[in-house]
């Protein structure tokens, strides 16, 4: 008979920082400055993509970058590529550019929710 292991700290996920807090949301438009058809086709682009930076392939990651790090959602891509997302900090860019999709379908969700209850 096996013994189940016993959970370690070491085990559990940390808390999830707010995407306002991550370093490189600066860079970020606010949701309100975002055209809804532009969110929803990015959302819809990563559709069934788990957004959890421990378990992302690159070709996730690749998804990822293509569909939000342009003019639609970030103020100054080229700026934003200069100092942020670059190979030095592959890493905090991904985690901060996969808040910024969680984000936007926080949004996409309220606002659905919020229809459906006016209806």
């Amino acid at each position: 008979m096996t013994t189940a292991r016993k959970k370690m700290p070491a085990d559990r996920k940390a808390p999830k920082v707010p995407f306002k807090k991550l370093p490189g949301a600066k860079y970020f438009r606010p949701l309100n400055e975002i055209d809804p058809i532009d969110a929803l086709e990015a959302v819809e682009a990563l559709q069934g993509l788990d957004i959890d930076v421990d378990d992302f392939t690159n070709q996730d990651m690749k998804l990822l970058v293509k569909a939000v790090v342009n003019d639609t959602f970030i103020v100054d891509v080229e700026t934003f590529r200069k100092e942020f997302y670059n190979a030095a900090n592959l890493l905090p860019a991904i985690q901060t550019v996969s808040a910024f999709v969680e984000e936007l379908g926080k949004g996409m969700r309220s606002t659905s929710s919020s229809q459906s209850i006016k209806s």
